[in-house]
């Protein structure tokens, strides 16, 4: 990637995290996220069975995913900041 595309894609990453429906967004991953996480203990509970493991990784995968597009905006500014103090 080159640079200009870096900067670009760092600031525009970074200026999600300062539009106003952010706060919302982060919410609705924190719903969802808790929604989950007693959907994996209702089905632990509720059988005596063993639980698909397959489930569960895909589950914590989709968690995964979730937390990491909120970091990917997050850590971009950090990222450009840093990029720009080592470009002066």
């Amino acid at each position: 990637m080159q640079q200009r595309e870096f900067v670009e894609r760092k600031a525009n990453l970074t200026a999600l995290t300062k539009h106003p429906s952010w706060p919302d967004l982060e919410a609705t991953i924190a719903e969802k996220r808790g929604r989950i996480e007693k959907l994996v203990l209702a089905k632990t509970l509720a059988t005596r069975d063993e639980v698909d493991l397959r489930d569960i990784y895909y589950l914590r995968g989709f968690l995964g995913g979730l937390a990491y597009m909120l970091s990917a905006c997050e850590d971009a500014e950090v990222a450009l900041e840093n990029f720009l103090k080592e470009a002066m």
